[in-house]
């Protein structure tokens, strides 16, 4: 009734300063009986040790009402990419890497999937996968992110054209999300894919910052090709 009470009025984060408090007083009741009655200290040791063990049962319950997910305890995020060059085959290797390593969010290109791959078979524990299958040889791109993260899918209003892509909503806090994008442009591709890049990108209508990761086959560091 006394906690029932107390998170009533003063809600749950207050809540937890007042069940300190609380405990402080008890503490100082218990050593009063053991002076003024005589009782037992044995006895009063266990009844301090019962209601501090309740009490912060409590807190760390209240603690997880007030934080329901690990967002708060982010410091940055972690991401990858990786051109996989067929996933199926490599995914225990996937397995493994991302236990080790933990990344939040890992987008991958050249997957090789198709329809008839169901994405049981490229399960990750703790991640939810997004993909986007060419369907015929070679191409497609995924996004595996941490189910520690709220996440959506993106579609853009503009299909991707000589390219591959997929893009994802990633909501850090109630009012701040990113934009994940994940690239595949084949070698093949023609210069104009580039700007077709743009219009898709530019069709998700989102004021959220962006990411875009992947394989553009395109050698930005070359004088020639920037011409």
């Amino acid at each position: 009734m006394l906690w029932d009470l107390v998170s009533g009025v003063t809600g749950p984060s207050c809540c937890i300063f007042y069940v300190h408090l609380f405990s402080i007083f008890y503490v100082c009741i218990c050593i009063c009986l053991m002076l003024c009655l005589s009782v037992p200290q044995y006895i009063i040791n266990l009844a301090i040790f019962t209601t501090w063990y309740c009490i912060y049962a409590r807190v760390e319950t209240v603690s997880l009402l007030v934080f329901p997910s690990k967002l708060h305890e982010f410091k940055g995020l972690n991401i990858i990419h990786k051109n996989i060059r067929s996933l199926l085959p490599k995914i225990d290797l996937l397995r493994a890497w991302i236990v080790l390593h933990k990344p939040n969010i890992i987008t991958l290109s050249e997957t090789w999937l198709y329809n008839n791959i169901s994405d049981n078979e490229l399960n990750i524990a703790n991640y939810v996968l997004y993909r986007s299958d060419r369907c015929s040889r070679g191409g497609g791109v995924a996004i595996y992110v941490s189910s520690d993260l709220v996440s959506e899918l993106i579609v853009p209003t503009i299909a991707p054209l000589h390219f591959e892509s997929i893009f994802i909503k990633i909501y850090l806090h109630v009012n701040k999300c990113l934009t994940i994008g994940s690239i595949y442009r084949p070698p093949s591709s023609p210069a104009e894919s580039f700007n077709c890049m743009i219009s898709t990108i530019n069709s998700i209508s989102s004021s959220n910052e962006l990411i875009l990761l992947g394989d553009f086959n395109k050698n930005w560091l070359s004088d020639k090709e920037r011409k």
